[in-house]
């Protein structure tokens, strides 16, 4: 069941112990190859690396939830290190199996956390831009009542999913197409409930300079690294 609505309300209040944040620290390998081709090398790592940071601000006021960073492999593991704040966890993504689903590594990074006894587990996607304590409380509260939370990108497109069973966490994984229509589909025919949380921007590399500088300045205080890499970038532009 779909619960309708665009947003579901709550507080920035504390989260219980057992509860985690996971933020998907990098783009897959073909989108990284596509955007350092338009954007260079040096300064797509430095975008990247800031968008992170933001992220991880945006996080500290989040009491009583555990942070871990997602690295797509070892090398990208160890680079991440030198930006992970203390306090913070870091893991290696390992999803098995054949199947290449697009939230492959957001299902592994649930079903991982509940094999440590957590309850409930919400996942930054990668290239998500800084969100609110009051929307990822949300999600995570709402995962007492419901198997999935969701939070829609632009585009119908995905920019938060979350599961606090292994149900939950196996639809995820297994749709082929990242978008809400397509989790909102998987979790009717699974019989599962699903609540959505208000809608979140993504960081779009391969727009170019001209759309990436006002959709950062649009972030204001919000994004202290994100802008410093403008100062440093946007005369690009």
């Amino acid at each position: 069941m779909v619960v309708p609505g665009d947003s579901v309300g709550g507080s920035a209040g504390r989260t219980s112990a057992r509860q985690a944040v996971v933020v998907l620290a990098e783009p897959t390998a073909a989108n990284r190859d596509q955007w350092a081709t338009m954007l260079g090398g040096e300064v797509l790592d430095a975008l990247l690396n800031a968008r992170l940071l933001d992220v991880l601000t945006s996080l500290l006021q989040l009491n009583g939830a555990t942070t871990t960073i997602v690295g797509n492999d070892l090398e990208a593991t160890e680079r991440l290190r030198l930006l992970t704040p203390p306090g913070v966890d870091l893991v290696t993504a390992d999803p098995q199996g054949s199947d290449s689903g697009p939230l492959l590594t957001a299902a592994w990074a649930i079903a991982h956390l509940l094999e440590r006894e957590f309850e409930r587990v919400v996942v930054l996607r990668e290239l998500v831009l800084p969100v609110s304590v009051r929307t990822v409380a949300t999600a995570l509260s709402v995962l007492a009542t419901a198997d999935l939370v969701a939070a829609p990108a632009p585009g119908g497109g995905l920019a938060l999913v979350g599961a606090g069973k292994a149900t939950g966490t196996a639809c995820i994984g297994s749709i082929g197409e990242a978008t809400l229509a397509t989790l909102e589909q998987a979790a009717i025919e699974d019989g599962l409930v699903l609540r959505r949380v208000e809608r979140q921007r993504l960081l779009d590399p391969g727009a170019g300079m001209l759309r990436l500088v006002p959709e950062i300045e649009r972030l204001g205080e919000a994004a202290p690294h994100l802008r410093r890499w403008l100062a440093d970038h946007g005369q690009r532009a």
